[in-house]
Parts: C-alpha cells; structure tokens; sequence
C-alpha cells in the first residue's frame, strides 16, 4: 500500500550553488514474510524509478531495519510477519517505487530476498491554481437562448503551474457555481470532544440524518458555541448516533473545546463551499504550457441556460491527465459577478375581457382570458393594467394607464387573469376599455 504527496512549500535547507528545490515525499507501509527460521531482523531498502517529468534519478535513501512505526511482528503458522511504515524522498509523482529485501540475524549472517515488485503510488494532488482576477457577464443571448461570460485569470500574483501539470499537460478547468443548487447545512446535537491518537478530535453526533446526508459534510465545518472545525470524518456508531472526527489546532490534548452541561450541546454542520457537486464546468479550458504558464489569460465561455437575474461566481481548478486517470487540484477562492436577465418579450394583447361584477363601491371585478394567443408563461408574475380609448399610442396608454387593485399574481390555468379596477372612467360612452398585462420576472424586471 503506497501514498505520495506533494508538498509545495517544505524547504530542505539552502542548497550550495542553487535556490531551495521543492520535494516530493512518498510514503509506504509494507507486510513483509519470511519463512527462514534464523531471521531476526528485515532489512529493508527503498527503490525507484527515474522521473520521466523532471528528469531527476532516485536517490537511494539507505537501508532501514525498521520503520517509523511501532514494531508489529506476528506469526501465520512457520511464517514471521513485519508491518513496516517508511517516508523517503523521490524524483516525482511517477516515480514507482518497490522494496530491497535481506533476512538476516545477530551473528551478522544475510540472505538477499526476492524484491518487492514496484508499484505505482496512489497520487494526492493539490496543486494550486491561478484564481479569477475579473469576470464579466453578457446577458445578450444567443439562439440557444445562453448568455456569455468573459472571465480574464489574474495575472498579478506571479503564478506558474506545478512541474506535475506543467510537463504532465495539465489544464486550466473554468467553474461557475450552480445557481440551482445550496449549501446542505443542518443542526445536530454533539457529545464531548475527546483526543484521537492520529491527533484530531472525534464526539458523537445524534441526529436523523442517514449516512449519505453526513458524507456531505467532510471537507466542511462544524461548529460548537465558539469553535469552528474541519471535519474529516463520519463512522456509524448505532441507530441516530455517529462519530464525528474533525481538526482542531490547541496548545494542548487536556483542553476543553466547548462546554457539555447536560452531557450534549447544539452543533451546526456546514456543507464546503468547494464541494464538487455545487460547481459546474464551463467546457473552456486552458492548457497549461511547458513553462507553467496558461496558453492564454482570457476566455469566453457560455452560460448554462438562467431564467433571471442573480450574483454568479466563478473560480477555477488544476486538472492534470496522468497514465488513465484524472487529478483534480482545490478550487480557487471564487470572484463574484452579476448577471442581469433581459426582459421578458412584451405578450401579445390576444386577450377577451369580461366584467363579471360591480360592488357598492363600483369597484370592476374583469377577467382575461388568453383565448387567442399561446397560454400565458408560468415562470413569469403578471399584473393586468387598463386606459380608456381604443387604438391608443403607447405613450397615450401609459399617461391614461389605471393599474388593478390585485397588482402580481399567479396565473389561473395558464390562461386568465382576475383583477379589481376601483375607477374605470372612458371619457365618453361611447369609448371602449383597452386592456393590456405585464410580465413581470423574479428579479423584478417588468415588461408591457
């Protein structure tokens, strides 16, 4: 079982002749067996392949008669079984790396053992990526009914890729965070906070959440009175109840984190921001050159299809194609930009209008009816005004307009309107009513 990481900013010390170089560290854990029954000590030694990214050979890091781990030695039947963790330094990420393996005892007798294949390690990536410096929506639409988005990287911050994705042809993936999706946040009642001896911390959790509902929740935060946490992990424990592993930086193991009085406090679970499902791709990606630089700064990628105005956000990622498989890098810190909708199309006036009744006050109750035209858009508010005269200007309309005593409302059966007019006055018998209603959208905008 193998991991590697990269890890950008550790510094090794000041190296003669040249600036500090960044490392890559793998780390290994290992069942070895043997059979001999005069062993009583492994030795063992890391191997590795050249990186074929960076060039650089692997640097033998020398022999080891144990791990960074506790000894652990057991027996299946005549065979001897060591769980052995090792950390050692290597070219790059796709350097496979495998075992030299000796059998030996105190009398310094040594037998060479058959090596361990070499394995590809499992690749945590993180590299970062240059953020959004500007964004700029276009809500002129195309026919596809789209608007576009003209997002500019920021080019002041002096960034360039990670060798990973530089030589590994890694791309510069445009997000924008899905509208039609919220943060999944929820209250829950948690026990006291204990010590873990991976240092973190761990409680138990009741709520009637199920299982897939707290998976949504890793990578998030929780938060207790006046703490706030990293949560790291959920393991069932019995009906309603899990255990809850998060991170917390103290001075000590013996600190009280938040107070339990009656033996539970009231938590709240965050979902990340950041979380995969609440982000959408663009499809406009960026190749990422030789050099670390982006092949171009600027991008012009389409909306997914909006029915009204709203404040969208947009971020990017590291993507980087390696042997088969993808590796996803964080998210940068997301830049806000607005989006305002055009408004709707004025609705042909196809209408019949009727009065269905006068009250006391000679308050018009009418009725529309779109009769004569396609049904009314239910995604849009309406409201239906009226003004004396027949073939009226638009300008003749406005000045003489009354507006119904319902204002907004929701359509009925996709074809009538109800409204109340409290004075309806033609100037002369004579003059007919000219109806006309108005669409009006959820980000207020309005059309006659």
């Amino acid at each position: 079982m193998t991991r590697m990481r990269l890890t950008n900013l550790i510094n090794p010390g000041l190296v003669v002749g040249g600036p500090p170089r960044q490392r890559t560290y793998c780390s290994t854990s290992w069942d070895l067996e043997t059979q001999l029954p005069t062993t009583e000590i492994i030795f063992t030694r890391p191997v590795g392949d050249a990186s074929a990214i960076t060039g650089e050979s692997f640097v033998d890091p020398g022999e080891f008669s144990n791990g960074s781990n506790v000894p652990q030695i057991r027996f299946r039947g005549l065979v001897q079984i060591q769980h052995r963790d090792l950390q050692f330094d290597v070219p790059y990420f796709d350097s496979a790396v495998g075992l030299e393996i000796a059998a030996g005892d105190s009398w310094d007798r040594r037998k060479q053992l058959t090596p361990m294949a070499r394995v590809q390690p499992r690749i945590e990536y993180e590299g970062s990526c240059i953020p959004v410096g500007s964004a700029t929506c276009n809500s002129n639409l195309g026919t596809d009914g789209r608007g576009t988005v003209a997002i500019a990287l920021d080019q002041m911050i002096g960034w360039q890729a990670d060798p990973f994705a530089a030589r590994g042809g890694g791309n510069i993936v445009l997000l924008m965070q899905d509208p039609a999706k919220s943060l999944f946040e929820a209250d829950v009642d948690i026990g006291p906070a204990f010590p873990t001896g991976d240092g973190d911390w761990a409680a138990e959790v009741t709520s009637n959440l199920t299982q897939a509902e707290y998976d949504r929740f890793v990578g998030g935060t929780l938060t207790v009175d006046g703490l706030t946490a990293r949560v790291k992990a959920f393991a069932p424990r019995s009906p309603g109840r899990v255990l809850c592993t998060f991170e917390v930086i103290i001075k000590c193991a013996g600190t009280t984190l938040y107070l339990v009085p009656g033996g539970a406090a009231a938590a709240h679970l965050r979902e990340d921001p950041n979380a995969d499902r609440l982000w959408i791709n663009l499809n406009k990606d960026i190749p990422i050159l030789s050099t670390g630089q982006p092949a171009k700064f600027t991008e012009e990628p389409k909306l997914p299809l909006l029915d009204h105005s709203m404040t969208l956000k947009f971020a990017t990622r590291l993507v980087v194609q390696f042997k088969g498989q993808s590796y996803f890098g964080p998210i940068s810190t997301p830049i806000p930009a607005p989006y305002i909708h055009p408004a709707p199309q004025p609705p042909r006036t196809c209408f019949v209008i009727d009065q269905l009744a006068t009250d006391y006050y000679g308050r018009a109750i009418l009725r529309v009816h779109a009769d004569r035209c396609p049904p009314l858009d239910r995604q849009f508010a309406m409201r239906v005004t009226m003004a004396p005269g027949g073939d009226l200007t638009k300008e003749d309309y406005l000045a003489g307009r009354s507006q119904g005593l319902f204002g907004v409302q929701a359509i009925f059966e996709r074809q009538r309107l109800f409204e109340a007019f409290d004075a309806l006055r033609p100037s002369t018998r004579s003059e007919r009513l000219h109806c006309r209603h108005s669409l009006c959208s959820r980000s207020g905008r309005s059309r006659e």
